[in-house]
């Protein structure tokens, strides 16, 4: 299935079995490389596979520095480029942050430009948020009810910081390991959950409330 990767780029059918094969979605804006997408490759170290320019079936794939052997990026995709092979992990959040990057550059337009600086935005708010709720349901679901008990998300900054403190304490004790890295944690998996969101913060999250302008869109196109 896949070329020789001294050979020029030809035209293959293309079944991918498993995500990793498919690849992430690159936001490109040459119309040539529209709907291209990366994945690690078997004999280089990055691959691009590129559909039909002609609309038929079947891709290209080719080596990821090869992208100028079938059109002429823009300034854009070549930057997008540069910072895509660099990356160590190909995922969609490398992806969207490599892309959010370049976009925020000015080298998409303006709107594009306003566009990532605000999406990065909002991302880290739904982390910040994400990762508060998640410590509030740790310390309902771990503190011991004494007399006085006091719900976290009713008591005040100051106290809910002490009493985080202190869980964490009492965790790292019975675990074996150091505070921080408890805490850390807790930010991976906030940053991990922060699309689908978890609890109060799942409606306003951006998966969900993608899949709503998705469903929205399909009733729309029913009707």
């Amino acid at each position: 299935m896949d070329q020789d990767v001294c050979a020029p780029p030809r035209l293959i059918d293309f079944v991918p079995a498993t995500f990793l094969q498919r690849g992430v979605t690159i936001p490109f804006t040459a119309p040539e490389l529209a709907g291209a997408t990366a994945r690690p490759g078997e004999r280089v170290a990055l691959e691009m596979v590129v559909p039909n320019p002609g609309g038929g079936p079947g891709v290209y794939i080719l080596p990821w520095d090869a992208i100028w052997s079938i059109c002429r990026p823009t300034a854009h995709d070549c930057q997008l480029v540069a910072s895509v092979g660099a990356l160590r992990a190909i995922t969609p959040a490398a992806i969207r942050s490599a892309a959010r990057a370049v976009a925020a550059e000015g080298l998409a337009g303006r709107e594009a430009a306003a566009a990532a600086v605000a999406a990065t935005a909002d991302e880290l708010r739904a982390r910040i948020l994400l990762n508060f709720t998640l410590l509030l349901e740790l310390l309902r679901q771990i503190e011991p009810r004494t007399p006085g008990w006091i719900a976290p998300e009713k008591d005040r900054p100051a106290q809910i910081q002490h009493r985080a403190r202190a869980i964490f304490a009492a965790l790292a004790t019975q675990i074996g390991c150091r505070q921080e890295t408890l805490a850390t944690a807790l930010e991976d998996i906030a940053g991990l959950l922060c699309g689908v969101g978890v609890g109060p913060t799942a409606d306003g999250a951006s998966l969900p409330v993608l899949l709503a302008a998705i469903t929205h869109l399909r009733d729309d196109l029913a009707g």
